[in-house]
């Protein structure tokens, strides 16, 4: 049985002042102590101990199995800065204890866990994921160089990890990834930074789910959470699905979108596109769908009704490859289409353009190679000379993007009193993100359709 320890007198400086030189223990509660040692001179050290599991001894029987012992800080007896009192200690002591006890749970579990870990592993299952959607072994997700230039660095690029990547995960706080947050990722634009954040987000939480009962804190996840909540003013300019509130500036009228028809049809003729450029920018304007998704339809997907089996969002680990959504088109949308794919297997993609590569011994003379599905990004520069040929500039000098075609098809669909429930299938999204960007315009609809109905008295 452990000796009981008798409280010392060491919560006041006067009090110290009396104590002989030695170490002086008083509990704090029933497994740990805090302590004070008084040397011969000057002044005395804090320390903290706490309880080892209990062994057995040769008898078989449980006996305490010792203390665990750690200096804490130098104690207030001379008043200097940087010293602590008796309740500053004593705090200071439940948390080193504390950490030690999730540092040694987590160890026990297995190796420790670090928000490197924990994202490389993310990696790996997003490029894993990225592979079965493109059916392209081997291909890496947007998420692989954007967590890699941003968290855990990537050593054939010569690019640092930062130090966020080195916290373990039982130790990991909302500080450390705001702190994070002030650093290189700052410098993005609002939807970089989300997408980001989201990527780290998946990550850790990705971690949580896998790791054994008791490793980690259990508060952990609302950690996460607040260190990497968005809110409004960094999110003010995005455009997305996670995005704020979609504005007015945001919709094209009829007479926009095919003045950026007509423009994407231009810049193709005139760069040689033939007719790829077109044909992804037609898709988008005709289905509202996202870039991503208009990546991976299939020659099968274009059915002669006239519509597109549609494929799903990857957004969320329950995202379904297979998953296809019939959106109707227009007979003339589905002509130029079907022009496409005389002759080719229904499994290749719909949307292809031409890779290049430069030609061997003429320095900046590329070549035609071969034919291949869109990638992500390659549709922004040839996207900045379509908006430059269509001149489509708001008041606020703000010009269109791919998504104002998704935006404003909802709110077509929305204001012509179609359901909530068939605009959010239509578009693969769900009913509460459409109420939550495009309220404003459902509550106009549902009062245009009230008035069009309203009594009559006269």
């Amino acid at each position: 049985m452990a000796r009981v320890v008798e409280d010392a007198k060491i919560t006041t400086s006067g009090a110290r002042a009396d104590r002989d030189p030695g170490t002086h223990w008083r509990g704090i509660d029933p497994t740990t102590h805090i302590g004070y040692r008084k040397p011969k001179r000057g002044g005395g050290v804090w320390l903290v101990r706490w309880a080892k599991p209990k062994v057995s001894n040769s008898e078989g029987k449980e006996v305490h199995g010792g203390y665990w012992q750690k200096a804490i800080g130098a104690a207030d007896d001379t008043g200097t800065t940087g010293t602590l009192d008796y309740y500053a200690a004593v705090k200071l002591a439940r948390e080193t204890v504390e950490d030690a006890r999730r540092e040694a749970e987590a160890k026990a579990a297995g190796p420790i866990q670090t928000v490197a870990t924990a994202i490389a592993k993310y990696i790996a299952y997003r490029d894993e994921r990225e592979a079965v959607w493109r059916e392209r072994p081997g291909v890496k997700s947007d998420a692989n160089a954007r967590l890699k230039k941003y968290v855990i660095g990537n050593e054939a690029k010569a690019v640092a990890a930062q130090p966020l990547a080195a916290v373990a995960l039982h130790d990991l706080t909302r500080d450390h990834l705001k702190a994070w947050r002030k650093g290189p990722p700052a410098a993005l634009k609002a939807t970089a930074r989300k997408r980001l954040c989201n990527d780290v987000k998946a990550a850790l939480h990705m971690a949580i789910r896998g790791a054994p009962k008791g490793a980690l804190p259990a508060g952990l996840r609302e950690e996460i959470t607040e260190g990497l909540q968005i809110d409004a003013r960094e999110g003010q300019t995005m455009s997305g699905d996670g995005a704020q509130p979609i504005t007015t500036e945001q919709l094209l009228t009829e007479t926009e979108v095919r003045a950026l028809l007509a423009a994407a049809r231009t810049v193709d003729e005139r760069d040689g596109w033939d007719g790829d450029l077109y044909r992804m920018v037609l898709v988008l304007a005709a289905t509202g769908a996202r870039y991503s998704q208009t990546c991976r339809l299939k020659v099968g997907d274009l059915q002669p009704d006239p519509c597109l089996h549609v494929p799903g969002s990857r957004k969320g680990r329950d995202a379904d490859p297979t998953q296809r959504e019939p959106v109707p088109i227009t007979p003339s949308a589905y002509e130029t289409l079907a022009a496409a794919t005389v002759g080719r297997p229904k499994r290749d993609p719909l949307l292809e353009r031409w890779r290049h590569v430069q030609t061997e011994g003429a320095v900046g003379v590329w070549r035609r190679d071969r034919r291949g599905a869109w990638a992500p990004a390659e549709l922004n520069r040839p996207w900045q000379l379509i908006t430059d040929e269509a001149g489509i500039v708001r008041d606020d000098g703000r010009v269109p993007t791919p998504y104002w075609f998704r935006h404003s098809r909802i709110v077509t669909m929305l204001r012509a009193g179609i359901p909530m429930a068939v605009t959010a299938k239509a578009h693969n999204t769900s009913e509460a993100i459409i109420d939550r960007h495009y309220g404003k315009f459902l509550a106009k609809a549902s009062q245009d359709l009230l008035a069009a109905v309203a009594l009559s008295v006269e």
